[in-house]
């Protein structure tokens, strides 16, 4: 069951594209939740993190995140200062959608932004700034939350080349309607079911379910990666641009 027609989608494609920014960009939080909507979903996340879920169960088909061109250890050096370190080892992630894996398309002067190849900008917590400047465009690069309540950034990015995470915040959204921008087509809220652009449909995670009940039609995505509770059934993560948030899910066809 389909919950948003063709006609509906038509019409709210023409009303979000009056919201654009000037350069074209989606804006992000234009429909943000409340602060303490935001935290209470924050701290329900928190609690089943914490549950530290070890499941003996077989991990779903999916992209290695670190094949061939990323499954490295320590390939470059940091060399900026006293920031200077060689990563030895990184984490292996897993996804359901080849489109978790972003190009950093541009890193600002002083490495405190990071531009992917949708356009998207993210700014790197300040501390974090140095260990981009070595970041190339043929890395890959994957979104994760952060986990640390001391933070005020919301995500973390992490280099597939080098191991190296940083801090980060999603402050300027993906170029409305490019080539590399992911969008909400339709979405079936009784079947926890989202339909994306490309084709491709995500079996949303009932606990997360709380958090897509706001998405609408039209609202721009970014694919990133559940790199913590139930990433063995929900590998991925949908941040949503227009919302500022994310929800769990798997891509099931």
């Amino acid at each position: 069951m389909l919950m948003c027609f063709c006609g509906a989608m038509l019409t709210n494609s023409l009303l979000c594209a009056d919201e654009v920014n000037e350069d074209g960009h989606v804006p992000v939080g234009s429909r943000a939740l409340p602060v303490e909507e935001h935290v209470a979903q924050n701290e329900a996340r928190t609690k089943l993190y914490s549950l530290d879920l070890q499941v003996d169960a077989q991990l779903p088909e999916g992209i290695k995140v670190a094949a061939e061109e990323s499954d490295v250890k320590g390939v470059r050096k940091m060399s900026k200062g006293n920031n200077a370190e060689e990563v030895t080892q990184h984490d292996m992630f897993y996804t359901s959608h080849p489109g978790a894996f972003h190009r950093p398309y541009s890193i600002g002067y002083s490495g405190d932004t990071v531009e992917f190849e949708d356009g998207s900008v993210w700014s790197v917590k300040h501390n974090d700034a140095l260990k981009t400047l070595n970041w190339l465009a043929t890395d890959l690069i994957v979104v994760t939350p952060n986990r640390s309540w001391l933070s005020s950034h919301d995500f973390r990015l992490t280099n597939q080349n080098t191991g190296v995470s940083v801090q980060a915040s999603l402050t300027l959204g993906p170029i409305y309607n490019a080539p590399f921008t992911h969008w909400i087509v339709g979405i079936d809220y009784y079947n926890n079911t989202v339909y994306l652009e490309d084709g491709t449909v995500w079996k949303m995670s009932y606990f997360t379910e709380n958090s897509f009940r706001n998405w609408v039609v039209n609202d721009t995505v970014i694919i990133g990666i559940n790199d913590g509770w139930l990433s063995y059934t929900s590998p991925n993560i949908l941040i949503n641009v227009n919302m500022l948030d994310y929800a769990a899910g798997i891509v099931a066809h």
